[in-house]
């Protein structure tokens, strides 16, 4: 918001001192100056002639205005004669202002006027008018028409007004004193009603053939939710096939809401596969606006109709199998289908025993493959993970259309067998039957798995004699390492030989 004033006028020097509020009634060095400022921009009917007086040597002012001067104007000239003869100070005027409570407002809201500086107890009349454009959009208003306020003691007034309809251009209020002539100004915006127009998704799918109808959800958003607005909606353009026909349900805002949620409605007959798409246009009610030629006040938004093409649901020939593998094998799970050729696979993964399933791709095993087709590959699954059920999900067409397997198709991991490889120590006879382990192995374990017998068993040779190729036996061996679990011994008992 911007605020100009008339500027204070100064005391001029002896007889042509003005009167008090009079200062851009008269000025020294240009003579009598009726139109009030004719530096800024008025409307054509606030212009008065401006009468001019010529420097005419040491005649009296009285002898040198030119004829076309009014009587009032006369009277006013004498008054500043007189003033002069008696010696009659004056003072200085402060500049009067007026000032808007925003700089933007939505059509039809409430702005609040407020002048200061004029004088007191005056008429001041208010006057708003549009600068940049004429507004075309509605009738008349009577908001245009001047109207009067009255000063209070210290010359000022706080008054309202109701926006004109004219979104999108400028305006500007003229202020102006009935007694003191102070004109001050005030600018501002007059902004949009509507700001936004939303669509949502349709609400259903569509296949080419047939017929039936669909629809959309529309929001309509204004600025402020003061008063009921009328809103009109519709289709401005669209590459829909013919034959369909569109409507919507009421999208007036009501008081109190800043927001309204009509219903598109599409209904078709055989419309052929494709999208679509159309724009949804919501203006304001009244005057001569139209879909077409909505005024300057409405809002778009592109929306998209589908239409699929025919197509059947993919269908499973031949579900996934169970799979029973050996701890460091590759366990595979496959999928057969016919008529329509899926275009995505998802296999999923359940470890309730069914219960639930999630998506294999989710998984932080990192030896699944395969994922996203026919066949998931699952690269040396550990013991841990048997017992868990796989399931494929096939889709096709537009909108998709989907198959489940059975999620019957479970995992089995068994422990891979080892076998220990043991050496012994040969001693000096000293009554006993124990025996020393130098040496434990295992031979066929996986990659580079960290198994092994640690410091397991116990060695005790057949008896205490003294002899030579004498049998030792090992007992309770056992396995240890991180991969320990995918292992096992196929005889805790081991012989070995030793003197």
């Amino acid at each position: 918001m911007k605020k100009f004033s008339s500027p204070p006028s100064k005391v001029p020097p002896a007889w042509h001192r003005p009167l008090l509020a009079l200062p851009h009634i008269f000025s020294p060095s240009t003579g009598v100056a009726l139109k009030k400022n004719p530096n800024l921009y008025d409307d054509l009917s606030d212009e008065t002639a401006q009468a001019t007086v010529c420097n005419c040597g040491g005649l009296g002012v009285g002898q040198k205005l030119i004829a076309n001067i009014g009587v009032q104007q006369m009277l006013l000239i004498f008054g500043l004669m007189l003033l002069a003869t008696f010696g009659v100070q004056a003072q200085d005027v402060s500049p009067a202002t007026v000032t808007t409570d925003k700089d933007d407002y939505a059509p039809r809201s409430n702005a609040v006027f407020t002048g200061s500086g004029f004088a007191a107890y005056e008429n001041v009349v208010l006057k708003v008018k549009n600068l940049s454009k004429p507004c075309n959009t509605v009738s008349a208003d009577s908001s245009y028409l001047p109207f009067s306020v009255v000063t209070d003691a210290n010359g000022g007034f706080v008054t309202n007004w109701t926006v004109c309809d004219c979104p999108g251009d400028s305006l500007q209020l003229k202020a102006t004193g009935q007694i003191s002539e102070m004109v001050a100004y005030a600018y501002f915006t007059d902004g949009p009603t509507l700001t936004k127009v939303v669509v949502g998704q349709q609400s259903n799918n569509v296949v080419s053939g047939t017929s039936g109808s669909v629809t959309f959800p529309v929001t309509v958003t204004r600025a402020g939710s003061n008063g009921n607005l009328n809103v009109n909606i519709c289709l401005s353009s669209s590459t829909l096939p013919s034959g369909i026909v569109n409507s919507f349900t009421n999208a007036n805002i009501l008081n109190g809401s800043s927001t309204s949620s009509p219903t598109l409605t599409l209904n078709y007959s055989a419309v052929p596969a494709g999208t679509y798409s159309f724009v949804i246009r919501a203006y304001l009610s009244g005057g001569s606006r139209s879909c077409s030629n909505p005024g300057s006040d409405y809002e778009e938004i592109t929306g998209t109709f589908v239409v699929a093409t025919v197509c059947t649901t993919p269908s499973i020939s031949s579900q996934p199998g169970s799979q029973t593998k050996t701890y460091g094998d590759n366990a595979v799970f496959t999928v057969s289908t016919s008529g329509t050729t899926p275009t995505t696979y998802k296999w999923q993964i359940s470890k309730n025993n069914g219960v639930s399933f999630t998506d294999v791709s989710d998984e932080t095993f990192t030896g699944y493959s395969g994922a996203s087709s026919a066949a998931l590959t699952v690269t040396k699954p550990t013991v841990a993970m048997s017992g868990y059920k796989y399931r494929v999900i096939l889709s096709a067409c537009s909108p998709v259309q989907s198959t489940t397997s059975n999620g019957e198709a479970t995992l089995t991991v068994n422990t891979r067998q080892l076998t220990p490889t043991i050496t012994v120590a040969d001693k000096t006879y000293d009554g006993t039957a124990l025996a020393t382990i130098t040496e434990r192995s295992l031979a066929n374990t996986v990659d580079t798995d960290e198994v092994s017998l640690g410091t397991s068993g116990t060695a005790t040779f057949v008896d205490s004699d003294a002899g030579e190729g004498k049998t030792v036996t090992i007992t309770g061996l056992s396995l240890s390492g991180a991969s320990a679990a995918n292992y096992s011994l196929a005889s805790t008992v081991a012989t070995a030989t030793a003197t």
